[in-house]
């Protein structure tokens, strides 16, 4: 295994084990209608997105596969990473409901996570992909019109 390999394996693991912490209380955790909200908004992002780019192109690493094309339609229009957007949103929609300083904690974690994760995709995305700087210039990384 290389570094890039290794690398992608812990990125992705601290974001399992942020959203397994989540999912773990959510199942305990009585939802407000913000969290029910933002949590339906997260998963018809998600959907969108996997359907947009076909199950082909779907990996949870940041190494882009041999025969994966770019997208740059549907929720791609919008922002690059519309996948790490609709998770923040929906363990956002967890962290609400239990309002305590663990859930906001992890969730920064997450956060901080996914953007690391995001530059390290990106970097082997602008190695793989030709038109991939271009389209830097034109859309936001996960808030569409802000960031």
């Amino acid at each position: 295994m290389n570094k890039i390999q290794i690398e992608s394996y812990l990125l992705v693991t601290v974001q399992f084990l942020c959203a397994v912490f989540f999912f773990y209380f959510a199942l305990s955790t009585p939802l407000s209608l913000l969290s029910v909200v933002l949590i339906t908004v997260a998963i018809a992002n998600a959907l969108w997105s996997i359907f947009t780019m076909h199950f082909g192109n779907f990996t949870v690493q940041p190494i882009p596969k041999d025969e994966a094309k770019l997208i740059m339609t549907g929720p791609y229009r919008f922002t690059r990473h519309p996948m790490y957007g609709a998770l923040l949103l929906a363990m956002l929609g967890i962290a609400i409901s239990m309002d305590s300083w663990l859930g906001y904690t992890v969730w920064i974690i997450l956060l901080i996570n996914l953007y690391i994760k995001l530059r390290f995709e990106e970097k082997l995305l602008l190695e793989k992909f030709s038109e991939y700087k271009e389209y830097m210039k034109r859309t936001k990384k996960l808030l569409p019109f802000l960031w």
